[in-house]
């Protein structure tokens, strides 16, 4: 499964600018793909929660291994698109190398701040992971009562809101710079997490989920662009693994940490925590990196 979600939104963002050019689109209409990325979640996440409390929680009845044959469907799909798609074109004979990393490529990405991005990618997934999606269910169940229908509801209400906010990406960048959005971002990740703790009841808890989708709905698709648009194309795929490796770090590093905290000092301040660490964000984004990804002149640069 972590195979299988690794070829999501990052998997294709290289291919953003050509494919707006292809299609005749504006930019902000490649925020669709990211909100078609979130609406399997938004719809099945309170069905599976209603099927778990009526048949059982092994969505797995017919044994623990059965849900892993899910990857098949991927299967038919990369079929599809290996026989059915055109390439484009490559890059002409005599050009720059694919990903290369000269030094001049490497200060030109420095200078663009990509190096910021990539750790601020790490740390996203850290907070959410690690702050939010791993503990809140706990929170939900040992506090409120919650069964996994609500807690299903509660984790749809972040779905929708990011959905409908990663649709407006467009909108948003024509009216803030990207480290604005960015810091933006972060600082609903922590007003999120602290409500979570002075939430009127288990029905309050849309609010701040709400909340959470809505700075992930503004986040992921301007970190992402902003990424592109700061990476020259014959490195961009290369940019963009990173991007990869990173958002997987912090999925990673993200629920042993806060497990810690919980283990220490309790429950509460694991969001405590996540909220501290999300405003440390904020400063850190906008007092780091300039108006970046307005212009796309790394290419020059290296």
């Amino acid at each position: 499964m972590t195979l299988i979600s690794v070829l999501g939104v990052a998997s294709v963002a290289p291919a953003f600018p050509e494919m707006i050019r292809a299609l005749g689109v504006h930019q902000e209409d490649v925020a669709w793909l990211v909100s078609a990325f979130t609406i399997p979640g938004l719809l099945f996440t309170p069905v599976t929660g209603f099927l778990s409390d009526r048949y059982g929680r092994r969505m797995a009845m017919a044994g623990w291994n059965y849900p892993f044959l899910l990857a098949l469907v991927a299967l038919p799909v990369g079929f599809w698109a290996y026989l059915g798609l055109n390439e484009g074109d490559r890059f002409p004979p005599g050009g720059p190398a694919a990903g290369g990393a000269s030094r001049p490529l490497l200060r030109g990405l420095a200078r663009k701040g990509v190096p910021v991005l990539l750790f601020a990618s790490m740390m996203t997934f850290v907070i959410q992971y690690g702050g939010f999606l791993t503990f809140l269910p706990f929170y939900l169940e040992s506090g409120y009562g919650a069964t996994p229908l609500t807690i299903g509801l509660v984790s749809a209400a972040m779905s929708i809101s990011s959905a409908v906010t990663s649709s407006r990406a467009g909108w948003f960048s024509a009216r803030f710079s990207s480290r604005s959005l960015m810091a933006i971002a972060f600082m609903l990740y922590g007003s999120a997490l602290l409500f979570i703790l002075h939430a009127p009841g288990c029905s309050g808890m849309i609010v701040p989920a709400m909340l959470f989708g809505i700075g992930h709905g503004i986040n992921i698709p301007n970190l992402l662009t902003t990424l592109t648009n700061n990476t020259p194309e014959d490195n961009r795929a290369m940019v963009m693994s990173l991007n990869s490796m990173s958002l997987r770090l912090g999925q990673t590093l993200g629920p042993p940490l806060f497990g810690m905290v919980f283990a220490s000092w309790g429950i509460e301040a694991v969001f405590t925590t996540g909220s501290v660490m999300a405003g440390a964000m904020a400063v850190v984004i906008f007092g780091t990196l300039g108006k970046i990804g307005e212009t796309s002149d790394v290419t020059r640069d290296s």
